[in-house]
């Protein structure tokens, strides 16, 4: 779910395609999606991987008390280097 909806992807021949049947509203395209979570104490860090029209999307929400700021970052790298690794 995002602020304009549901964003249902394309099928064909049974299977989502990467790409989302609604590309436009009205003479607004959409090219990303953005989510928030709630972010609940019992779970202070997330990784949230999602795809929308052929892009890779990734957020890490982490809970200030119990990571720093340089250690957020340096995951971030890390994950991003092991991703474009891949690639």
């Amino acid at each position: 779910m995002s602020n304009v909806g549901a964003i249902w992807p394309e099928i064909a021949d049974g299977r989502p395609t990467g790409q989302s049947v609604i590309h436009q509203v009205g003479d607004m395209e959409i090219v990303d999606i953005f989510g928030g979570l709630g972010f609940p104490k019992e779970n202070p860090f997330g990784l949230v991987v999602f795809t929308f029209r052929g892009r890779l999307n990734m957020f890490h929400p982490v809970g200030r008390h119990m990571i720093t700021e340089d250690e957020v970052n340096a995951f971030a790298d890390l994950l991003i280097d092991k991703v474009n690794a891949f690639l």
